[in-house]
């Protein structure tokens, strides 16, 4: 309706956006958490302006308009698979690194920090940050970056009282040479 009336002067499709959003989450379509529309219909404007006016033209009829945005949702779960695919590789390249290594023994969080870590040269990590991203205690996430430090993945450093933890930019090499 918002679409139709276009009660304000600026930003109605994205409240329009916006309520679409949040009918979505509220009715527990919780993948709609991890998807975007609003860059797939910039990237189409002729296609969006155009069911609207197909819909205009055909006595309102909505298929034109509801066609449209199925498909951009279709391919907002498309690029949703794509992002996934990327990142589960990314995990597996580190975790098969990992494996060839003498540090199979890492938990989950340890590998995950590496997965980060060789993505990000330079990286800083903090135990706070630890702790938080993944809801362990300050105490583990010490223990976790700690081992990493001992095994020569991390660096360690101080700013002030706090303790911070560097990502070496040939921790490829490390890996893989043990």
């Amino acid at each position: 309706m918002l679409g139709y009336e276009h009660p304000f002067r600026d930003g109605n499709g994205r409240t329009a956006r916006a309520l679409f959003y949040w009918f979505m989450l509220k009715n527990e379509y919780d993948l709609f958490k991890y998807v975007s529309i609003s860059k797939l219909l910039k990237d189409d404007p002729r296609g969006y302006e155009l069911s609207y006016v197909y819909t205009e033209k055909d006595q309102n009829d909505l298929t034109y308009f509801i066609d449209f945005q199925l498909d951009i949702i279709l391919a907002a779960f498309d690029e949703l698979k794509q992002y996934l695919r990327v990142k589960t590789d990314e995990f597996n390249q580190v975790v098969e690194l990992l494996e060839k290594s003498k540090y199979n023994a890492l938990n989950f969080v340890q590998k995950d920090i590496l997965k980060k870590a060789t993505k990000e040269p330079g990286r800083i990590f903090t135990v706070k940050e630890i702790a938080s991203a993944y809801v362990i205690s300050g105490n583990t996430a010490r223990t976790y970056l700690n081992a990493l430090v001992k095994d020569k993945l991390l660096l360690q450093t101080k700013e002030g009282r706090t303790l911070l933890y560097l990502s070496p930019s040939d921790l490829r090499v490390r890996l893989k040479a043990s």
